[in-house]
């Protein structure tokens, strides 16, 4: 039986179901007709859909955090002259000025989408027992969804933190830990896979309509993120497998050159696998727009950092109006794949209808991912792993790279890493791309990292951050310091603990 009150967890794990919308017309804006805490919950089908809708939700409003966690410290931006608070919190991380009171480091949203998660796998099971028109068959559906969700919040904080307390205990049950304690890295990634084995065995191949195929957990989208994970885990053999699932499902595709600004511009295309969704219709809307082009009354607040722009070929159609805009007259311009309709300035959106989706997989991400696992697995794979990274730039309309002999890993990682920012610039990939290579074989492949970060530090900071960057642990976040006042167990990140 259900609890009558919540306990606070102290991390920010209380049940804040954000209030829906007069239309419900979304899947996205269900929402549960009762508190979620009353005895009289959890007995019919639409009670697991609706709290489901309210993890993909929450999961939603994460977006911001997966775009400063996976590019501030990417050197891919120049701080831009806004003064607001998300601007100058930034600008601190991506110059290294990381403190441990900047509330851009806050993960309670992101245990949030994880507790509801949580709460449909407790509940979901005592639903069927109840409601006769809900059968095993559906509730594993939805349970794929919740597990794929619960794994996907876990992975961004495990990239970004190391180790974090794990939670699977809804927090309105007796089991929970209210004070919960740090988990290893491991054992945070041990349960993403079991989730993953889970959803990818229950979850639907479709759902029979574009959005819900693109913004809920599908089978395309619980691989993806299978090959992702066994990326970060150095399982090469089964990123692979994972990828071909992707590629041989005849689902999804890379869309024409001409079509590349489209990802962004419409979203749910065939090249989209799983994207958090946003409708300014229906009062789903993003602050993408303002932060990289910013308003009238508003400049950007990041904008491309010279070095990524020197990456673009001339003929590279991912650069001028597509990725960023007014590169002619700018050695820093904003970003204009969130904001652009079309490749000129007139086909902007108007900030209040910023609504583009942020992307988290898509198909050219698992073709890198697979060229990535195959050259890591043997030298002798870099030609087969070239031929996939020519896909991409080709598709791009830049000239392929010859085949080169006795080409050497970091050779191919350097064509590898600058592929993927062209591809993927602002869609919060940079920073986990160059951690994911350095940490490589016991981070065997650090010096790649530091010599990419040290070309934008100035002359005077060189050594200072180059000794810095000597660390591992300077690779992960802090962990937020409000967090460590409410939980006596939690126990600050190695580096940060020493440093200040």
């Amino acid at each position: 039986m259900m609890k009558s009150t919540y306990r606070r967890l102290a991390l920010g794990l209380a049940m804040a179901v954000a209030a829906g919308l007069s239309s419900c017309s979304s899947w996205l804006e269900l929402k549960p007709e009762n508190n979620l805490i009353k005895e009289e919950y959890w007995n019919k089908k639409g009670d697991v859909v609706s709290v489901l809708s309210s993890s993909y939700r929450d999961l939603r409003e994460n977006y911001s955090s997966f775009l400063v966690w996976g590019e501030a410290r990417g050197g891919s931006f120049y701080q831009g002259l806004s003064n607001a608070l998300f601007t100058v919190n930034m600008g601190r991380i991506m110059d290294g000025n990381i403190e441990t009171i900047n509330g851009l480091l806050s993960w309670g949203q992101v245990y949030s989408s994880i507790n509801l998660a949580n709460t449909v796998i407790k509940f979901t099971p005592e639903v069927v027992t109840k409601d006769a028109s809900f059968d095993q068959v559906q509730a594993d559906e939805l349970l794929a969804e919740a597990r794929y969700i619960r794994a996907l919040n876990y992975f961004y904080l495990v990239k970004t933190f190391g180790e974090v307390p794990l939670v699977l205990e809804p927090s309105d049950t007796d089991q929970v830990d209210i004070y919960p304690a740090k988990s290893t890295e491991a054992e945070v990634m041990d349960q993403i896979v079991e989730d993953l084995v889970f959803a990818e065995r229950y979850a639907l191949e479709t759902f029979g309509r574009d959005d819900y195929d693109k913004g809920r957990a599908t089978k395309g989208a619980v691989r993806a993120l299978q090959a992702e994970v066994y990326l970060w885990k150095e399982d090469y053999a089964s990123c692979l497998v994972a990828c071909e699932k992707v590629i041989t499902s005849g689902k999804y595709g890379l869309l024409p050159k001409d079509e590349w600004l489209e990802i962004f511009a419409t979203g749910n295309t065939n090249e989209g696998i799983f994207e958090l969704q946003f409708d300014y219709r229906e009062n789903q809307t993003n602050l993408l727009t303002l932060i990289f082009t910013g308003s009238n009354n508003a400049p950007p607040r990041l904008l491309l950092h010279g070095n990524m722009l020197d990456l673009f070929e001339p003929t590279d159609i991912r650069g001028e109006g597509r990725t960023f805009i007014g590169g002619e007259d700018s050695d820093t311009p904003p970003i204009w794949k969130y904001t652009g309709l079309g490749t000129d300035e007139e086909s902007s959106r108007d900030t209040d209808k910023s609504d583009a989706n942020w992307i988290v997989h898509r198909y050219a991400d698992v073709l890198l991912m697979k060229a990535e696992a195959l050259a890591a697995q043997n030298d002798a794979q870099i030609p087969d792993a070239l031929e996939i990274l020519n896909t991409i730039r080709e598709r791009a309309g830049v000239e392929a790279f010859a085949p080169q002999e006795n080409m050497t890993q970091k050779q191919w990682i350097t064509l590898l890493l600058e592929e993927r920012a062209r591809e993927f610039v602002a869609e919060g990939k940079r920073w986990f791309d160059l951690l994911r290579i350095a940490k490589r074989g016991n981070y065997a492949n650090k010096d790649i990292l530091i010599d990419i970060l040290m070309e934008g530090v100035p002359a005077g900071e060189r050594q200072k951050v180059r000794n810095k960057l000597q660390d591992p642990m300077s690779y992960y976040l802090p962990i937020y310091q409000k967090e460590i006042d409410y939980n006596r167990n939690l126990k600050q990140n190695p580096y940060y603990d020493t440093q200040n």
